[in-house]
């Protein structure tokens, strides 16, 4: 049981920091794809969710090292890792925050959706469970609403902080 179980707090994690994205991401290119003002918006905040993905690989990156604290030995990373191929695949996010990779949007909606399947399967096993636990589909949505939301916070308040920098900048120079 407390394998199980740790395996599901691991999928749990991937789902909170990755399993957001590939909705956000096609809500906004196809915000962005409109003929209105609004679509200039939506443009500029899209252009920077592969930084925010990033941003969450490297956020995954900080929580699995509390988690393993104060033994970064590779014996009890390997004993704490319930899924160390999907790890891998999670920590290679960070490849996104290279200019060269962010740019090819389209290569993080790829490389997400493996973090929406797992999102989709373990909907899919709270349903067929639901008659001995509804608290596992429960925290699921949940977890995945706050992957949500932090996909739509984050890239805003980024696009925000380059405003704002862009035009401090701005000021100083003329």
């Amino acid at each position: 049981m407390g394998s199980d179980f740790l395996a599901y707090l691991q999928m749990l994690e991937f789902i909170a920091f990755f399993a957001g994205y590939p909705l956000i991401y096609t809500i906004l290119r196809y915000l962005s794809a409109q003929k209105n003002n609004a679509a200039i918006f939506f443009s500029k905040i899209y252009e920077f969710l592969p930084s925010t993905y990033a941003i969450a690989g490297t956020l995954y990156i900080g929580l699995q090292l509390k988690n393993i604290y104060p033994d970064y030995s590779l014996e009890n990373v390997i004993r704490t890792i319930q899924h160390p191929a999907i790890a891998i695949w999670a920590v290679s996010t960070v490849a996104f925050a290279l200019t060269v990779i962010a740019k090819k949007s389209f290569l993080s909606l790829l490389h997400s959706l493996v973090f929406f399947l797992l999102f989709a399967i373990e909907i899919a096993n709270g349903y067929s469970n639901m008659s001995t636990d509804g608290s596992r589909l429960h925290n699921t949505m949940n977890i995945y609403t706050a992957s949500l939301l932090f996909y739509i916070i984050a890239p805003i308040t980024i696009f925000s902080i380059s405003r704002i920098v862009l035009y401090t900048k701005d000021l100083f120079n003329h």
